[in-house]
């Protein structure tokens, strides 16, 4: 899988795992991003929780309450993707593409791509995940040691 970016970046901050750390990590690398003056925009898929969405409105919220204009990104949050006919599933798919396409015209990402995971593929998505985000460090270090020279378009 690979997503080809003119001059956008996306960067995903997701691990299985709850209470990991994934909202404060992508809030504080948003935060940095737009006092570095980037355009920024995030996307909450956490149906559930809705932390980070909820991080969002209390900087927004404290902004308001002390009266400064706090920087903010423009922010997304999907309700329940628990879809109950495939025509459902369509429409879900449908809106978060919708919502990609208008944040690559918004955000100067004219060539922004979104991969989508289908059964056949989530096999493989899952042992990825896997091997990235698991707890076994050296079968992590051994992957990217194997395939660090196929790396394009990092962020660090």
């Amino acid at each position: 899988m690979s997503v080809e970016c003119a001059s956008a970046r996306v960067i995903v901050v997701g691990n299985e795992k709850g209470g990991s750390g994934k909202s404060t990590v992508a809030m504080n690398i948003a935060i940095a991003l737009l006092k570095s003056r980037q355009t920024v925009a995030t996307i909450d898929l956490d149906y559930r929780q809705q932390s980070f969405t909820h991080y969002i409105e209390n900087r927004r919220a404290w902004a308001k309450r002390i009266a400064r204009d706090l920087e903010t990104p423009d922010h997304f949050c999907f309700g329940s993707v628990a879809y109950p006919t495939a025509e459902d599933e369509a429409a879900g798919c449908r809106t978060l593409t919708d919502t990609i396409a208008t944040l690559a015209r918004t955000h100067a990402a004219p060539h922004l791509a979104l991969l989508r995971v289908t059964l056949e593929e989530a096999g493989e998505a899952e042992r990825m995940f896997s091997v990235l985000m698991g707890e076994d460090v050296e079968r992590r270090r051994q992957f990217i040691e194997e395939h660090a020279l196929e790396v394009k378009n990092l962020d660090v």
